[in-house]
C-alpha cells in the first residue's frame, strides 16, 4: 500500500468515527429533560447564534424560549438563566444539585 491509500483509509475512518460519535451524542441527549432552546448545528452547536453581542442575543432568545434556555456551545450543553427571579429560585431550592456539578477541564487548567 502506498502512502496515499493509507491516508485515504485513515481519513475515512476519522470521518466515520466522528459521525458515529455525533450520532451517539444526539441520541443520548434526547433522553435528558432540558429547557427549550434553539436547535443546534452539528459540531458547532448554537455558537453562531450568539453573534458579536451575546447579551443581546441572550435577550432575544429569552423572548422566544423563556427565562431558561438550553444551548449547545460546541459539544458542551449550557443552561442560560435570563431572569433574576428564576436564578434566585434555582439557588434557593436546587443549591445541592448545582453544587454537585462537574468542574470543566478549562477551569482546572487555569488553576494549574
Amino acid at each position: 500500500m502506498d502512502s496515499t491509500s493509507v491516508a485515504m483509509i485513515l481519513s475515512i475512518l476519522f470521518v466515520c468515527f466522528h459521525f458515529l460519535k455525533l450520532f451517539l451524542n444526539l441520541s443520548s441527549s434526547k433522553s435528558t429533560k432540558l429547557p427549550p432552546g434553539p436547535k443546534p448545528v452539528p459540531i458547532f452547536g448554537n455558537i453562531f447564534e450568539l453573534g458579536e453581542k451575546p447579551h443581546r442575543s441572550f435577550a432575544n432568545l429569552s423572548k422566544i424560549h423563556g427565562p431558561l434556555i438550553s444551548l449547545k456551545l460546541g459539544s458542551v450543553t449550557t443552561i442560560v438563566v435570563s431572569s433574576s427571579d428564576v436564578a434566585k429560585d434555582m439557588f434557593l431550592k436546587n443549591d445541592q444539585v448545582l453544587a454537585n456539578r462537574t468542574i470543566p477541564d478549562s477551569v482546572r487548567a487555569g488553576n494549574h
